[in-house]
This record gives structure tokens, C-alpha cells and sequence, in this order.
């Protein structure tokens, strides 16, 4: 049961803030050769009159912007921004007023208007015989505007008047007389209309944005202009859509598109194509929409439309996650991202931060995903845009719930509700009271939940939304297993199913898939179940295709939980095999397939069967045992080298195995080992060895690969202590893998690299103790890292038994180990192991020279960028065992090494001590002449050193990874 799903619901949000809308371009610097001001102003005030253009938003009615007048080809009489001031004229009526006149001709058709926020104006018009020949005095009461329209009866100088409607009227005006034919007048009414609509729009208010552009609409289609009728059908398309009436906006977006294409305008087509691409989506028709989409993409770069471009190229993101294509999603984001910074456009930036923020919180980065929506928040509130802000108000609401922060959450899911409900937008209503009910879900009040998503699944059926109609129900479905009634739950499950294969909604499939699994294990239904889960993890893994690694790693934190649920059902059917396969499967895939694409892509990286896991077994003449965590036991599988597979079930909560390791590793390093009553390194035998200790080898000279999960990394396997306090290591030779597989291709890359190796690679590489770089302290002040003198003495001796010069101090920068790393057969680092993230997302750094074209510190991510033949690499440095734990192994420096090429990597799981290590060390290249292996080598220095230096801390951290 997950919530980080529900992410995934929010694209219908995010697309429709980025929705085009068409709005007429707005003239709001004067045209000369258009202007006769009036015989009375000077040079300067017709300059003051140009200038002031820029601020004239109020020519028509008082909410208007502005108007393309070019459009209409009018000749402009007069246009003023006027004031009403106590040193006006004052009339025989005693009210003031101003006198503005032009010239004309007989026959001229013209039409006079003023309006006003601060008086009720009235205007008269005086011929060229000083006689009142038009007046008029019923200003508009909603927005203050009067005026006169009239033929002129004569040529010569007319005299318009605007004057206050009492002795009190004071203020400001906006004056404009324009020569105009009445289907002229007709189209200019039709675009003020247009304009209040869509600034109707920009405030918010939908419904009044629908009624001025359906008028606008009238007037356009009775003077038959097609542009204008196209883009208020566009607009029209658009308010349909963000209520929901799909049908309806598909009718007006499909018109508009069919009168833009035959009056061939371009850019129109272009917005009712991607328009279209946003209603099909949220019909859950997502190659529909994705094929207007790209349609409208085109178009868009024809004109060179960046802002167009960047909202189809969201667009398409959004269509390609919820097809589960994340690869493909977050390029489409980030394409759009850049163009919105390129613009300095507010909105698109808040929409693209929307955008990938959510990919990233689908793929379990929430920290990441986080940020992405702070900012879209941010910039959001700053432009007014509530669309936005609700949406990224909804986003952090679910990634507090992932944090089990569920009154924060609560907080933000009710502010967006409450924007969502105001600006009348119903899928952000949906989403938000979706998100709260899974949230009292959390807190375990299930009626209140259910409550919540039966509104959602009715209002998602109204509107015909088929995403937000699957994630009601599969709410309902976990709400009712929740209170154990199960026959409801597998109804709702089904239905939620079949309406995610209908869309092709992959992510939702895999999860209805799981969950009805789930139930039905429960039901101990195992058969039916198996089925269900073996399809529910097929459709999920086929989600990770095409991504990078640190996002493979993050979808499969979110997916793991399938496949000790599908071990489960198989180890219930007495499946032994078949379970031990679906362990492997469940389990360092990203580091398998960046082994394979690092090295050979042709190498097949599918799972591996049981015939293949024996081979393993067979081929490293060693006995493997694999640990996988499953509900409240430990599964142990031991492969012996015969190929022969034997299964134990461990009862233990997962919780009181970490508890015991961190015990365990406190007790070594505060030298309390032995000297304990409650020997936790015994402990540890008790669960991890004892139960498994008849099939273990008894020649201590044969090989035991131990292959942990989680927690069980952090294990210091030569350590464990039997009851007689006989370590571990005394009876075995022991190694560590990721996986089986991982072992099977380190000996496919290694035999291949034999076979068709053009170079011999011979150098030896020692380094020790660098010029150490300079790092931010935890109280914020640059720090140099402390030399390591025993490091250096280490990398002497070490050299002398090698036979080759070692690189310290100044000589070990990074730019120059890097080189000589790619040419080394036996790499040896004795440095700083650092478990900080250096800004790649992966944790882990080695200590090097730092130089003025690099920082000293060769990161996880600069390590597996470099190409590595190396047989052996030694990180004779502290923690380089350590790193994030994830479903995929540890992730840092070693997992970094491995997949850059080296065959083998000796590192240390704990802070490790110069004299000691440099004394193992010694031990262990003492003995390279001899006939052993490197994992054998290893095993008789830490006897030697045991024999030395008995307790663990100083012999037991290092242990080896990779084909020995």
C-alpha cells in the first residue's frame, strides 16, 4: 500500500495552467501618421500623449487592454488621456469640462467614446457652425463610458466636449474618435469583447470570460470574420476544458481548428491542435494526444513560437508519463524548462518546476521533487498565477504525506482545494479532495477517507476524467482491504484495472496488479495471486526503460515491496526455485544493467533463471547465500558449488535485525567485543549463520559468497561469532556480492576482457596520503581534511614490496590519478573515504591533491565515468563500503569502481585505524606471490592481523567484492 502514486494523478492540473489562450495583441504605442491631435496642443503635449500610450489600457470600456485597432484599418481622430482639474473651463452650467477639435470630411461615419474610473462623463459633439449636433449623456453603468456615433453632415473643424455630469465630477478619462464604417464599429465591439474576456480570464474568473467571448463569438459570426470567430471558439474550447465538459471543449477546439486551416492561419491551427492534445489526455487517450501534440510542436517551431514550444514540449511530458515513459518525460521538461528560463517567462518556469517535480516524485525522489514544487510555488504566488499555486499547493500536500507529515499535509491539500473551488477549477477540486482522503487514509480514520474518494469517483465520472476515475477507485480499493473488507476491495481493484489497460496507464496497472496479488495471498488464493503479482512486476519493471541510473534506483525504492510479497505466495506453494529467482530479480537490476551498458550493451542483462544460478555457484566453486527480507522473517537460500539449493525461514521483524547491527558495529569499534555480556556480534551469528551452518562448507579454504539485502550490508560477516566465540572467518573464506547475477557478469566482462584485451596493462598505482583538500565543516567554515601520516608510510612499504614508486602528497592530484588509474593492472588508495553527496545524487568521495581545474575529490560519479582495467582495487580508506542503502545494493564509491571496470575492490566498512591497516596491507601484497586467490589473500592477512591485533575493529572492516 503507497501514496507516492498519487502523484501521478496531478498532470490534468498542470497542463491546463499551460493551456493557450488567444488574446488580441495589444497597441500601446502610437502610430504618428494615424494621430490628428487637436490645433491647440504644442509639440510637447503630442509627445506627452505618445508616451503616456504605454499606461492607456482603458480606450473602449474601462476593463479593456488595449486593441490591434491596425487590424480594422481605422483612422484615429483623436485619442487622449484627459484629466478633469479645477483650472479647466467651467461651463454656463458650472461644471467643468474640456474642448478637443478636429478635421473632417462630409459622409465620415465616426464614433466617439470616453470613459472614466473616477466620474460619469458626457460628451457633445459641435459642428463647424458651432451647433450641438450630438450628445450624449447615459454612461454605461457598468463601466462608466458614453458615447456618439453619427455621419458627418459637413467638412471642416469639429468641437468635442467631455464634460463632468455635475460640479463635482473630477478626475481622469480616456478619449478616442475614430473614422469607422458600422461593420467596422461591429468588429471593434467584437474585440473589446474578446479582450474582456480574456482578461476575465487572467483574473480568474471563468464563467465571466465564457460569457464575453460566446458574445464576441456572435458578433464575429454575423460580420463573418473568421480569425476572430476562430479564436473565440479556441477560448471557448478552453473554459469547457477546465470544467470538465470535454465533449463540449473537443466541439469548440475542433471548429476553431477547421476555420483556422481554411483561412490558413497558422498559429491558431497550431493552438487548437495542442488544445485538442490536452482534452484526449485527460480522456486518458494519450497517443491521441500525444499525435496533436507533436502536430502543434511543428507549427509552433515553424513560427519560432518559443513560448508555444515550451508548452508543447510540457505537454508531451505529461503524455509520455502517464504512458510510464519517464525517460522521455523528463527530456520533454527540461526542454521546456530551458526555454522558459530562455524567456524569463514566470508562468512556463512554474509550470516546468511543476512538471518535473512531479516525474521525480513518481520515482521516489521526494526531496527532489520537493524543491521542484517550492519554487513553482514561489513563483506562482509572485504572478498571481492561482492555477499554478493550487496546483503546487496539492504536490507538497503529498510529498508531506510521503514524509508522514499528515497535518502539514492536510494544511496544504485544504489551501488548494479552497483556490480550486474559487477559480472553479474541477480537477483541481478532484485531485485535492482525493489527496486529503488519503491522508486520513494514513491516519487509520478509514470512514472519513472513503468518504472523501466516493466524491472524487462521482465527480470524476461526471466529467468523464478516466485518470482521476482510477485513482478514486483504487483509493476505495485500499480503504476497504484497510478494513479487511476484502471482497469490496478485489471489486474496486478490478475495475481500476480495467480501466488502466483501456488507457494504456502502465503505472496504475502494475499497482491494480499488485494489490489484487496481494489480496489474495491474503486469501490464500496462492496460485491465482502468483499470477497477478509475476504480471504486476513485469508491467512495473517495463516502467524503467530507457532511464538513467539514479533514476532507476529511485523508481525501484518505490517498487520493491512486490517482491517479497511475490516470494512469499511462491515459498507458501513450497516454491523454493522459483523464489530464489524472483530474489534475485528484486534486487541491484540498475547495477546490473550499468555493469552491461558500461562495458557491452549486447550482454544479456535478464534476470537470471535457477539452471543459471547454479552455474554461478558451479563456476566460482563457491557456496552462495543469499538474504532476502520478507515481511516479518529472513529467507536464506545457500547454493552449494554442486549446485545444490537448500531454504531456511528466519522469523525476525526486519526492525531487529538493523537494531542489532548497529549494535554490533558499536560494540567493534568501542573495543567491547568479548567484553560484552550481550555479545551482538553472537547475536547475529544466532540468525544469520547458525540456521544455514550444515550446508556451509567445512574446508575453511572454500569459498562463501554472502549476498545481503538492506541493513545487511553493514555486517561484518568475518566477525560473527559462534557460541564458542569462534570467529567466522576462521572457518570460511568469505566474499560479498550485490546479486548472483552481478557475479555471473563480473566473470563474463573478465573472460572477455582476456580474450580481447589489445594492451597489457602491468602498472601498479599506490597512492597515499594526498595534499588534502579543503571541505565545509558542519558548522559551516572551510576545513582542511587532517593529514594522514600513517597513510603515507602504508603506501611506502606497500611500494617496496611491489616494487614500484608511490604517488603522495602534492605529486597525487586528481586530474593526474585519474590518467593513471585507466592504465593500472592493482590500483591501491590509502586516503579519505568521505560519505558526503558532492551534487550527484550519489554519495561518496576519495580524498585527493586538489588543483585549480579540480576540487580534490574524486566523487562516485567521476569515478564511473572513468574506463578501469584494473584486477584489483584496494580503498585502504575509511567507510568505502558504505554508501546509500537501497533496493539496489549500497550506492557510493565501491558500486562506482565496479561499474567503471574494476574486476575486483577490497573496502572498508568502518573508520579504519593507519597502524593496523598498514600492517594488514602489508600482509596482504606479502603474499601476492604466492598461489591464492585475492579473496584467500585477504583472509590470511586479517588472521595474521587478528593474531596481532585481536579485536575486530582492526582486521575485520575490509572485505572484497567482485570476481576474486
Amino acid at each position: 500500500m503507497k501514496n507516492k502514486y498519487s502523484i501521478f494523478k496531478q498532470a490534468i492540473i498542470v497542463f491546463l495552467s499551460s493551456i493557450v489562450i488567444i488574446s488580441l495583441p495589444r497597441l500601446l504605442q502610437a502610430k504618428d501618421k494615424n494621430l490628428s491631435i487637436f490645433q491647440q496642443e504644442n509639440i510637447e503635449e503630442k509627445n506627452k500623449v505618445s508616451n503616456t500610450r504605454n499606461q492607456f489600457h482603458k480606450q473602449f470600456y474601462s476593463e479593456s487592454k488595449g486593441l490591434d485597432i491596425d487590424r480594422i484599418q481605422l483612422n484615429i481622430l483623436v485619442e487622449k488621456l484627459g484629466n478633469l482639474m479645477e483650472e479647466d473651463q467651467i461651463f454656463d452650467d458650472g461644471i467643468l469640462g474640456d474642448i478637443y477639435v478636429f478635421k473632417a470630411k462630409s459622409e465620415m461615419d465616426i464614433l466617439i467614446r470616453v470613459d472614466s474610473d473616477e466620474f460619469t462623463p458626457k460628451l457633445i459633439l459641435i459642428n463647424p457652425e458651432n451647433q450641438v449636433i450630438g450628445v450624449n449623456n447615459n454612461a454605461n453603468a457598468r463601466n462608466n463610458t458614453s458615447e456618439i456615433r453619427i455621419t458627418l453632415p459637413e467638412d471642416g473643424e469639429y468641437q468635442i466636449v467631455v464634460k463632468g455630469n455635475d460640479t463635482n465630477s473630477r478626475g481622469n478619462y480616456n478619449l478616442i474618435a475614430i473614422e469607422a464604417t458600422e461593420n467596422q464599429i461591429q468588429q471593434l465591439e467584437a474585440d473589446i469583447l474578446f479582450e474582456e474576456g480574456f482578461i476575465e480570464y487572467q483574473n480568474n474568473q471563468i464563467q465571466k470570460a465564457s460569457q464575453f467571448w460566446q458574445e464576441a463569438l456572435s458578433k464575429y459570426q454575423l460580420i463573418e470574420d473568421k480569425q476572430g470567430e476562430a479564436n473565440s471558439l479556441l477560448n471557448l474550447g478552453l473554459v469547457y476544458d477546465l470544467l470538465g465538459e470535454y465533449e463540449k471543449a473537443i466541439s469548440f477546439y475542433s471548429s476553431s481548428l477547421k476555420i483556422s486551416r481554411k483561412i490558413e492561419d497558422k498559429i491558431t491551427e497550431g493552438n487548437a491542435l495542442g488544445n485538442l492534445g490536452l482534452v484526449y489526455y485527460s480522456l486518458g487517450e494519450y497517443h491521441k494526444a500525444i499525435d496533436f501534440y507533436f502536430q502543434s510542436l511543428q507549427i509552433k517551431k515553424d513560427f519560432d513560437n518559443l513560448e508555444g514550444e515550451a508548452n508543447s514540449l510540457g505537454n508531451l511530458g505529461l503524455a509520455y508519463k502517464a504512458l510510464g515513459k519517464y525517460a522521455l518525460a523528463i527530456d520533454y521538461f527540461k526542454q521546456s524548462l530551458t526555454i522558459a528560463k530562455q524567456l524569463q517567462d514566470r508562468h512556463l518556469q512554474a509550470n516546468s518546476f511543476l512538471n518535473l517535480g512531479l516525474i521525480y516524485n513518481i520515482l521516489g525522489e521526494s526531496s527532489i521533487a520537493q524543491n521542484y514544487f517550492e519554487n513553482s510555488l514561489q513563483i506562482s504566488r509572485e504572478i498571481g498565477d492561482k492555477f499554478a499555486e493550487a496546483n503546487a499547493l496539492d504536490n507538497l500536500g503529498i510529498v508531506y504525506n510521503n514524509y508522514k507529515k499528515y497535518y502539514t499535509a492536510i494544511q496544504y491539500h485544504s489551501l488548494s482545494l479552497e483556490i480550486a473551488k474559487t477559480i472553479k477549477h474541477k480537477i483541481g477540486e478532484i485531485n485535492s479532495l482525493g489527496n486529503l482522503g488519503r491522508v486520513y487514509h494514513n491516519l487509520k480514520q478509514y470512514d472519513k477517507a472513503i468518504e472523501y474518494f466516493q466524491i472524487t469517483l462521482n465527480k470524476a465520472k461526471k466529467i468523464g476524467n478516466k485518470e482521476e476515475e482510477i485513482n478514486a477507485l483504487e483509493n476505495l480499493g485500499l480503504a476497504y482491504e484497510s478494513l479487511e473488507k476484502q471482497q469490496q476491495a478485489i471489486e474496486y481493484y478490478q475495475e481500476t484495472l480495467e480501466i488502466a489497460q483501456q488507457i494504456g496507464d502502465k503505472f496504475n496497472q502494475g499497482i491494480a496488479l499488485n494489490n489484487l496479488g496481494r489480496i489474495y495471498y491474503k486469501q490464500s488464493k496462492y496460485k491465482k495471486a502468483e499470477k497477478l503479482l509475476i504480471k504486476g512486476i513485469e508491467t512495473r519493471e517495463s516502467l524503467r526503460i530507457n532511464l538513467g541510473d539514479r533514476e532507476k534506483i529511485a523508481i525501484f525504492e518505490t517498487q520493491k515491496n512486490s517482491y517479497p510479497l511475490l516470494q512469499q505466495t511462491l515459498i507458501a506453494q513450497n516454491k523454493i526455485d522459483t523464489a530464489i529467482e524472483i530474489s534475485e530479480r528484486g534486487r541491484a537490476r540498475a547495477f546490473v544493467e550499468l555493469i552491461a551498458q558500461h562495458f557491452d550493451k549486447q550482454i544479456d542483462i535478464k534476470p537470471p533463471n535457477i539452471s543459471e544460478i547454479k552455474q554461478v555457484a558451479i563456476k566460482e566453486k563457491a557456496t552462495l547465500v543469499e538474504y532476502s527480507f520478507v515481511a516479518d522473517a529472513i529467507y536464506i537460500w545457500v547454493v552449494s558449488p554442486t549446485g545444490k539449493i537448500n531454504f531456511v525461514k528466519q522469523e525476525i521483524e526486519e526492525k531487529e535485525i538493523k537494531e542489532l547491527v548497529v549494535k554490533s558495529r558499536r560494540e567493534i569499534t568501542t573495543l567491547k567485543v568479548n567484553n560484552s555480556k550481550e555479545n551482538q556480534l553472537q547475536k547475529l551469528h544466532e540468525i544469520l549463520i547458525k540456521p544455514i551452518e550444515k550446508y556451509l562448507p567445512k574446508n575453511p579454504q572454500d569459498k562463501v559468497i554472502f549476498i545481503p539485502q538492506n541493513e545487511l550490508f553493514l555486517v561484518p560477516f568475518v566477525a560473527l561469532q559462534d557460541s564458542s566465540q569462534k570467529y567466522l572467518i576462521e572457518k570460511h573464506t568469505i566474499l560479498t556480492a550485490t546479486a548472483i547475477q552481478a557475479l555471473q557478469l563480473s566473470e563474463e566482462i573478465v573472460d572477455n576482457r582476456r580474450l580481447n584485451s589489445t594492451s597489457s596493462k602491468d602498472k601498479i598505482l599506490v597512492v597515499g596520503n594526498p595534499e588534502m583538500p579543503t571541505i565545509m565543516s558542519p558548522i559551516g567554515i572551510q576545513e582542511k581534511l587532517p593529514s594522514l601520516p600513517g597513510a603515507y608510510q602504508e603506501a611506502l612499504s606497500i611500494s617496496q614490496i611491489l616494487n614500484t614508486i608511490p604517488i603522495t602528497g602534492r605529486e597525487a592530484t586528481e586530474t593526474f590519478i585519474k590518467e593513471e588509474m585507466e592504465k593500472s593492472r592493482i590500483i591501491h588508495l590509502a586516503t579519505h573515504g568521505l560519505l558526503d553527496d558532492f551534487g550527484t545524487g550519489i554519495p561518496g568521495a576519495i580524498a585527493l591533491t586538489p588543483t585549480q581545474s579540480d576540487n580534490g575529490f574524486l566523487t562516485t560519479q567521476e569515478i564511473f565515468n572513468l574506463n578501469l582495467e584494473a584486477e584489483l582495487v584496494v580503498l585502504s580508506a575509511c567507510n568505502t563500503g558504505r554508501g546509500k542503502i537501497t533496493g539496489d545494493g549500497i550506492v557510493g564509491i565501491s558500486r562506482s569502481f565496479r561499474a567503471a571496470g574494476a574486476s575486483s575492490l577490497i573496502v572498508s566498512l568502518w573508520d579504519i585505524p593507519d597502524n593496523e591497516t598498514k600492517f594488514l596491507m602489508n600482509e596482504f601484497y606479502a603474499m601476492m606471490d604466492q598461489d591464492l586467490d585475492k579473496a584467500s589473500l585477504l583472509r590470511q592477512a586479517q588472521l595474521k592481523t587478528k593474531e596481532k591485533y585481536p579485536q575486530p575493529i582492526y582486521w575485520a572492516s575490509f572485505t572484497i567484492f567482485g570476481e576474486t
